[in-house]
């Protein structure tokens, strides 16, 4: 048994800047902003298979996750004593921040 790795190159303006791997993901920003594509994305051999994504698809996805996720960081916040004295409004604007 061999390992096949599927590849593909991102190139711009003829130019290789990236290769994406197995899992990997391209195109997001123009999903989300309905921008032009900005890159040309070329598989590296013909046994590359891709999936494709509508936008209303996407962005049905997208906000499913960023609601999940700010109700997740909304539950963590009203347990913290300091914050539980907060307004609703100021939990959710504190709910959108994001520290890594």
């Amino acid at each position: 048994m061999s390992l096949i790795i599927f590849v593909v190159q991102i190139l711009v303006n003829g130019e290789k800047i990236l290769t994406i791997g197995e899992g990997g993901s391209f195109g997001e920003l123009a999903l989300i902003y309905g921008t032009p594509r900005a890159a040309t994305v070329k598989a590296a051999d013909n046994d590359v298979k891709l999936w494709g994504i509508d936008r209303d698809s996407y962005r049905r996805i997208l906000m499913g996750s960023t609601i999940r996720k700010r109700k997740m960081y909304e539950e963590f916040l009203a347990k913290v004593s300091i914050m539980g004295k907060l307004l609703g409004t100021a939990k959710v604007f504190f709910s959108f921040l994001d520290y890594r």
